[in-house]
């Protein structure tokens, strides 16, 4: 909402379930947020004109209007508002839905800008890769060292406009640093997560939602590590804890199949 004079945000919460309601505003109010509270669509869209909220959270299950037909309404109204989707009975076609009505309002560009690299990033990108196959050359089985990218590069690094500090590309990093002894114990160490997940899968000891969540953490690794091939994301730590909780996820083991302990 716009206004010559400051004012707290507004946050439209629509939801059939008072308790959620009351949660939410309790949450958002102590964030500095205007809470307005509907308990059914029909009176949430009757309010959208004089509102136009900044923000909205929305039950996707809600009795008299579903809510991705109120994220179209309010997002006509105001397509600067955001607008976060909520369920408590999740499900593979809610979760698609709600993809496909994000991407709808996120504009082609916003969706093919995350698929694309524009020719002058690949190119630094494989300049520094040629420069990494002749590190490799130079340290084949230990690596220069752990961490020690950067200060190699000092060295081997002929062209570019900027000091290049990482690979972006993790295997190609991990290759430079740690050399084929430390490339191929991680290559095992991947075989054996794969066969381990593929082996939890097969299992079938899990239910419907505990399956379908062991799924969504395999899918979640292996987006991590197609990205890899790009960056140099799982040197973040932020990024490396989500990689160990995906992992848990993906590789645990119900407690009924648990061994006993002896």
């Amino acid at each position: 909402m716009n206004s010559e004079t400051a004012k707290d945000p507004t946050l439209l919460v629509v939801d059939d379930d008072p308790a959620v309601l009351v949660l939410v505003d309790r949450l958002a109010t102590s964030m500095g947020f205007t809470v307005v509270r509907e308990t059914n669509g029909r009176d949430a869209l009757a309010a959208l004109p004089a509102l136009r909220p900044d923000g909205a959270m929305v039950d996707v299950g809600l009795i008299d209007i579903d809510g991705f037909t109120l994220l179209r309404e309010i997002k006509a109204a105001d397509p600067q508002s955001q607008v976060i989707l909520m369920t408590g009975t999740a499900t593979i076609i809610a979760a698609v839905a709600a993809l496909a009505a994000g991407l709808q309002w996120a504009g082609s560009d916003a969706r093919l800008d995350r698929f694309t690299t524009d020719s002058q990033s690949l190119a630094m990108r494989l300049s520094i890769w040629r420069m990494s196959a002749g590190i490799v050359q130079a340290f084949p089985l230990l690596g220069t060292g752990l961490n020690t990218f950067g200060a190699a590069t000092i060295v081997y690094q002929t062209s570019g406009d900027m000091h290049y500090n990482e690979a972006h590309n993790d295997y190609v990093q991990l290759l430079v640093e740690g050399g084929l002894v430390t490339f191929l114990l991680v290559v095992v160490a991947i075989v054996g997560v794969t066969r381990a997940g593929r082996a939890r899968l097969a299992a079938n000891e899990d239910g419907t939602e505990a399956r379908w969540l062991r799924i969504g953490a395999s899918t979640g690794l292996v987006a991590i590590g197609l990205q890899a091939l790009v960056e140099f994301s799982l040197q973040m730590p932020g990024n490396a804890v989500l990689f160990v909780v995906l992992l848990a996820l993906a590789l645990y083991v119900p407690a009924a199949y648990r061994p006993a302990s002896r």
